[in-house]
Order: C-alpha cells, then sequence, then structure tokens
C-alpha cells in the first residue's frame, strides 16, 4: 500500500507546479504508471494470472484464446507474441502501454490541467489507475473509446470509427457506445438533467433494497446464462455491507453532473458522461454496474478540470475543490478497506508487488 500513498503524494505536489511544466510532469507520471504496471507480480490485479496462463498456453493450446477469437487484436496480438516469448511482464508492459498512452495523448489534446486529470484517474471512486490492473482489455478498449469521442466531438466520423473498431478489438463491449455518435447536437435542459438523476438514483437505490426477489424469480425462469448474469447471491446475501458502496456509486458522478451543467451543458464530453451516470444509477446495485459504464463515466478526468478552469475564482471552483478533498479521503478509505480484506489478499491490488518479489 506505501507505493500507491507514495504516488498520491508525489501528484499531489505535483499539482503545485507552474502550468508551463505539468506536460513534462505528466510525463513522469505516466511513466511511473506504466513501470508500476508492467513491474508488478502475477499476484497484483484479478486477472494478472489469467493472462500470464494464456501467454503461456498460447502456442501450445491456442483453444485456450478461443473465449476471445471476436476480441481479434488481443486474440491474435497474444498468439503472436506468444510465439516470442512466455514472459509475462512483457505482456504486462504491452497491455499497459495499451492502456496509457492513448490516454496521454488524450489528455494533451482535451485536457486544459494534465496533472489534475492524471490525479483523478488515480484517486477517482472507481480507482481508474487501479481497475487497469484488473480490467485490462477493457482499460484497453477505454483508451481507444476516449478517441472514437474525441472524433466524433470534432465531427470526424470515419477516424471514429476506425478507433471504436480498434477498441472492439480488444473488447467487445465497445460496440455499445456507437449511438453515442448520435448525441453531439442534442440539447440537455437542466430540468432533464436534475429530474433524470433524481429519478434514475430513485430507481437504483429501490431496486438494491427490493429488488433482490424480484431478481431471483427471474432467475428461475432466464436462460442460464442470463440467470448468471441478473443475480449474485454473494451480493445480496451481503446486501446491508454494500449499501455504503452503492450511495458511493451513486452521489459523486450525479453530483458532478449537477455541477458541471452551467458551464458544459454544450459540451460533448459532458453529454455522455451525462448518460454514463444516468445508466450507473439505474443499475447500480448490480455488481458489474461500474464495468458497464467504465467508458463513459471515466470522462470525469476531463469535466472536473474544465470545470474549475472555467469557473474562475467562485463558489463552484470552491465546491469542486472541496470534491477532490473527498476524493481523496475516499481513496485511502479503498486501500484500507482492501488491505483489510483477507479474502482480497492474493487477487488484489494490495499488496502491491513487483514480479521478481517471493510471494
Amino acid at each position: 500500500m506505501v507505493i500507491y500513498i507514495l504516488l498520491f503524494l508525489f501528484i499531489l505536489v505535483a499539482l503545485l507546479a507552474p502550468i508551463q511544466v505539468q506536460k513534462e510532469i505528466t510525463k513522469i507520471i505516466f511513466l511511473i504508471f506504466i513501470v508500476l504496471a508492467g513491474m508488478r507480480a502475477v499476484s497484483v490485479g484479478a486477472d494478472s494470472l489469467t493472462y500470464a496462463d494464456l501467454l503461456k498456453t498460447s502456442v501450445s493450446n491456442p483453444v485456450c484464446l478461443v473465449l476471445y477469437q471476436y476480441e481479434f487484436i488481443f486474440y491474435y496480438g497474444v498468439i503472436f507474441l506468444g510465439k516470442l516469448t512466455v514472459n509475462s511482464q512483457v505482456l504486462f508492459f504491452i497491455m499497459n502501454l495499451l492502456v496509457l498512452l492513448p490516454l496521454y495523448y488524450f489528455l494533451e489534446h482535451e485536457s486544459p490541467n494534465m496533472v489534475l486529470s492524471a490525479f483523478i484517474f488515480l484517486i477517482a471512486m472507481n480507482s481508474y489507475y487501479l481497475e487497469t490492473y484488473n480490467l485490462m482489455r477493457q482499460s484497453i478498449a477505454t483508451s481507444f473509446i476516449l478517441w472514437f469521442f474525441y472524433y466524433v466531438k470534432n465531427d470526424e466520423k470515419l477516424k471514429a470509427v476506425f478507433f471504436l473498431l480498434v477498441a472492439i478489438g480488444f473488447h467487445t463491449s465497445s460496440i455499445f457506445v456507437l449511438p453515442l455518435m448520435f448525441i453531439r447536437k442534442i440539447k440537455l435542459q437542466y430540468s432533464f438533467v436534475v429530474y433524470s438523476i433524481i429519478f434514475s438514483s430513485f430507481i437504483g437505490l429501490a431496486y438494491f433494497l427490493y429488488g433482490s426477489n424480484v431478481i431471483a424469480y427471474f432467475s428461475k425462469v432466464l436462460s442460464s446464462e442470463v440467470s448468471k448474469y441478473a443475480y449474485n447471491a454473494h451480493y445480496v446475501s451481503n446486501i446491508e455491507k454494500n449499501f455504503n458502496g452503492l450511495l458511493m456509486m451513486i452521489i459523486p458522478n450525479s453530483f458532478l453532473c449537477l455541477c458541471a451543467y452551467p458551464k458544459l451543458k454544450d459540451e460533448y464530453y459532458y453529454k455522455v458522461f451525462f448518460i454514463g451516470t444516468i445508466i450507473t444509477n439505474l443499475i447500480a446495485s448490480h455488481f458489474l454496474a461500474y464495468r458497464i459504464t467504465y467508458a463513459l463515466i471515466i470522462l470525469e478526468i476531463i469535466i472536473l478540470p474544465l470545470i474549475i478552469i472555467n469557473s474562475g475564482k467562485g463558489k463552484l471552483k470552491t465546491t469542486c475543490i472541496v470534491y477532490i478533498f473527498f476524493l481523496c479521503l475516499f481513496y485511502f478509505y479503498h486501500l484500507i478497506k482492501i488491505a483489510g480484506n483477507n479474502a482480497l489478499i492474493g487477487h488484489s491490488v494490495i499488496p502491491y508487488m513487483f514480479y521478481f518479489e517471493k510471494i
């Protein structure tokens, strides 16, 4: 856990640097991100061991990759790499380069404060950086989806489709962002934003409190695959323990949507983030909710710096700074919670271990 605290402190101090040198500092931050992600042991990250095993067996037993055959870039990439090396660190480095380099260049184009965006990337409720250790393919896809959004925003549809195809090549769920090509010119009314957030939050909370019986019923009549996705007995059995986590999924994004509206209501990124927030609120009680909308709500790394830059010295800027302070507190709470959960040790991000350390 110490290494994550040091990373937090380094970026926090970097925020004090003059804006003229922040681009260079951000390069250092992303280099640290890449090194830590690439040099981690296979015990760090929920799926790290799975990908390491896939690489080792990709040549001798390529049938092990059959589940990924539609994610064609990942599928053929692992087979090709497996013919060159079975070293999992090479795979981790390549996969995290594919996450972090496109993200860095996206921030270079779009963020008014790259260091702040990197800081949010680390401390946000969704723990985007730490989740790159877990959601490896989805994180790669998300970085290319951000470029899809960039080209949609700039009305360059052909380039947008190209980056979407690249994203699909790593995670087929990326196809679901395609309809967002057509929302660029939609005007959002403040009343619609407010009522949508209230309604979706109410549905999400009501479903959490009363929906387990409904899910249990439908799980008996739906197909086995749908049933498996719709019902999680462990989650329902620990429903009281997860209530605070549910609120933490609904409140921050909803709050950010409301704060951003006056300054960013016509921004394409805001519209995408708003849609991501509404969907997250509606399905917040589902144990995969944060994964489903991951590629949409990650835009908070752009939204928050834009609010602060565009709000001058008023109350809105102060509100955003207080919001960031609470994100910092939650970051440490999140680390402590993981460190204190013995069930997570060994297949989570804590304890961090380098590949050459003995488990």
